[in-house]
């Protein structure tokens, strides 16, 4: 198995997915969140998340950013690097609902609604977090590390949206 793993690259091409700057349509999304929201859960009290239509992704910085003021520090650059990277994406559990089952989730719902970040959903805290992804993905998931091209998101400068 682990030959067939190196002879196919597929570590490889795992991590080139995630440290992509487009992976809001990637089929896979939702079950790696999935795994990063198990993994932060108290597990004196699991919990099960359905993987079913109600389950959606949120975009924390908004797709139709420009149309509100509270937006206005964010550039077309910032934009077209993390709008769609998995920096900038969150679970929801309920379309209608200002409340997720999701610890990670809620934090952010709860930063949002309460205006609480006020500007600092800014392209710092979105490297952060996908710093802070990318690290959670390769102890869940055993990636023997991001190369150090991967993590400071230099596949991401390449792209755009």
């Amino acid at each position: 198995f682990s030959n067939k793993l190196q002879a196919d690259k597929i570590i490889e091409y795992a991590k080139a997915q995630l440290t992509s700057n487009i992976v809001d349509k990637e089929a896979w999304i939702k079950p790696i969140l999935i795994l990063i929201e198990y993994d932060l859960t108290d597990q004196s009290n699991p919990i099960f998340i359905s993987l079913n239509r109600d389950l959606h992704l949120e975009h924390i910085l908004p797709k139709k950013y420009k149309n509100f003021k509270e937006w206005d520090h964010i550039t077309d650059e910032i934009k077209n690097k993390w709008l769609h990277s998995i920096a900038n994406l969150t679970l929801l559990s309920d379309k209608t609902s200002n409340t997720t089952a999701f610890p990670l989730s809620q934090k952010v719902l709860n930063d949002f609604y309460q205006k609480t970040f006020n500007q600092q959903w800014n392209e710092e805290a979105l490297h952060n977090r996908y710093l802070w992804m990318l690290n959670k993905l390769d102890q869940l998931l055993a990636l023997d590390s991001f190369s150090e091209e991967q993590m400071t998101s230099t596949q991401m400068d390449n792209h755009n949206s």
